[in-house]
């Protein structure tokens, strides 16, 4: 049993987004391990405590979970801006009498269109990428997220982005580069149409690049394009229709 054996997923909040709580334990039983519901926390940026709830999390065998609602303040409502997510899970680990509590965290953003309009031109001069007209020197990086990588969109965490993308900008780097390098078909639902939550995360994503002023250069198709049934995929019309 490992922090990482339990995962929240969540990233938006408006009706009909996927909030889930997940306990995995492969090869064995999930629920078997698990010592009591868990707790769930909605926070404020500055870690104020907003709500709480306990979620009992349902057999599935290797997993316990349960779809999520978010426990919100009294007043039902909330400001725009990030908030983080808590849980807290109560397990009892194989041949051992004592519980241990495992925690998983994430965020997710209220917000409007206006949060990711009018940023600044980045555009290109003879010599270098110009910003609002100034030469801009690149102090990049790739990046994706530092938990789980390439599946970034697929496994969102807008919590430990948040903390990422500070972390960069004061240590001076000033434009991200990700993207999705490969997998396209993970990331769509049907044929070439892109899944709904995977466009979710990649808004959150730039969202939270945009509020440390980072511009993001996105990769498409950065190895072997996916082909989605086509003979060639960088000759084949209907492949390159697809993408």
């Amino acid at each position: 049993l490992n922090p990482s054996s339990l995962s929240i997923t969540l990233w938006l909040y408006p009706p009909g987004a996927s909030k889930s709580v997940t306990f995995r334990r492969p090869g064995k039983s999930a629920f078997a391990a698990i010592a009591g519901p868990s707790r769930v926390e909605l926070r404020a940026r500055a870690g104020k405590l907003l709500g709480q709830a306990p979620v009992p999390l349902e057999d599935g065998g290797e997993t316990a979970g349960t779809r999520l609602d978010v426990p919100l303040p009294k007043s039902g409502s909330l400001a725009r801006g990030l908030y983080e997510v808590r849980v807290e899970l109560p397990v009892r680990a194989a041949g051992r009498a004592a519980i241990e509590t495992l925690r998983a965290e994430t965020g997710f953003w209220i917000y409007d269109a206006s949060m990711l309009a009018g940023g600044r031109a980045l555009t290109m001069g003879r010599d270098y990428f110009l910003l609002d007209g100034r030469p801009f020197p690149v102090t990049g990086t790739t990046y994706m997220a530092s938990d789980v990588h390439r599946r970034f969109l697929l496994e969102p965490n807008p919590w430990l982005w948040e903390r990422d993308a500070a972390a960069m900008a004061a240590a001076g780097v000033n434009l991200l580069r990700t993207g999705i390098w490969a997998g396209w078909k993970e990331h769509c639902s049907e044929a070439s149409t892109p899944r709904e939550d995977v466009l979710r995360a990649a808004e959150v994503f730039l969202l939270t690049a945009r509020a440390h002023d980072l511009p993001v250069i996105f990769t498409l198709f950065a190895f072997v394009p996916e082909s989605w049934g086509g003979v060639n995929p960088y000759l084949d019309p209907w492949s390159i229709a697809a993408q």
